[in-house]
């Protein structure tokens, strides 16, 4: 009787792979990359020629010039908008421009509606009062003079429209309960109210790791700010995604780290050894990055064998 399936073909046995293949080129090339990034970290003077000790960035000189037109009787919000996962990116974003802030002397509001970030803006305390704000000469704490922090907001879009709609009444109670209206952040010297609503604001600064963040402060506190400048400090794959609001007037914004370098270089009291080193670090990376993908790529069209039907049209 005959049999309705055929004779199954005998399997070949697989080619013993070779040292390289069992390693495998994509390990080789990651390996690398994290060698040329670690003797990057380790020994940054090498990588210094490569650098530059003035990046060029259009928004970092833009918000420099913003921030100089800023004194000691100008009142700023910061929203700390981010999660501590972004903090190696975000960080030396945000570092020299609280710091050029500092050096103005700006009067502060600190707040956040994101768990995470109400958490890292507590760490803006302690450089605070190392810089004499809220501590007087004498060492002792005035607080509510130069800064407030009001800690988490909780609501979201809704938290953000309060602000906007009444942001005295959010000064009415601080991180630890206390109402800040009575201070110098929120009066003059002699009793007049210095921030009635957002609109007194001199500038509002957010720190923002998601494309979301963006959008609800421009649609829930920009509408109502007017011409207050709104400034914001993305990481950079979120820059292309927020392009149009980025685009508006009065709109600000630092993104990745070409454009924290650039701005941090604009200090009168900026290192250049420094910044050429974390300019040189940086460019080296990326030069390490597209070589090992050249030979990735090469090695890859080398080592690639024909299929069995290319290797009969050849034939």
């Amino acid at each position: 009787m005959r049999s309705p399936y055929p004779e199954p073909a005998p399997i070949a046995e697989p080619e013993p792979l070779t040292r390289w293949q069992r390693i495998g080129l994509d390990r080789v090339l990651y390996a690398l990359l994290a060698l040329v990034v670690l003797i990057g970290g380790i020994a940054p003077a090498l990588a210094a020629p490569l650098g530059s000790i003035a990046p060029q960035s259009a928004a970092a000189v833009n918000l420099n010039e913003m921030i100089a037109g800023l004194d000691a009787e100008s009142v700023v919000l910061i929203a700390y908008d981010w999660g501590a996962q972004r903090s190696t990116e975000l960080r030396a974003i945000e570092q020299p421009v609280i710091q050029r802030l500092v050096e103005q002397r700006a009067k502060m509001i600190i707040l956040s509606t994101d768990l995470q970030g109400t958490l890292l803006s507590f760490d803006l305390r302690e450089p605070l009062r190392a810089a004499g704000y809220n501590v007087e000469p004498d060492g002792r704490v005035f607080g509510g003079r130069d800064y407030v922090l009001l800690g988490y907001l909780p609501g979201g879009e809704i938290a953000l429209r309060s602000i906007a709609r009444d942001l005295r009444s959010e000064l009415a109670n601080d991180f630890i309960g206390q109402d800040a209206t009575t201070g110098l952040v929120a009066n003059f010297a002699d009793g007049r109210p210095r921030v009635s609503g957002i609109t007194d604001l001199d500038m509002i600064l957010v720190i923002a790791d998601q494309t979301q963040d963006v959008q609800s402060w421009m649609e829930q506190v920009h509408f109502a700010a007017n011409d207050v400048p709104m400034v914001f400090l993305l990481p950079e794959e979120v820059r292309p995604m927020v392009q149009p609001y980025l685009r508006l007037p009065g709109i600000y914004h630092l993104a990745g780290s070409n454009d924290a370098l650039a701005f941090a270089a604009q200090s009168t009291n900026a290192d250049p050894t420094a910044i050429a080193q974390a300019s040189g670090r940086q460019t080296l990376t990326v030069l390490a990055f597209i070589m090992l993908l050249l030979i990735g790529m090469i090695a890859s069209l080398a080592g690639r064998r024909r299929s069995p039907e290319e290797e009969t049209r050849a034939r």
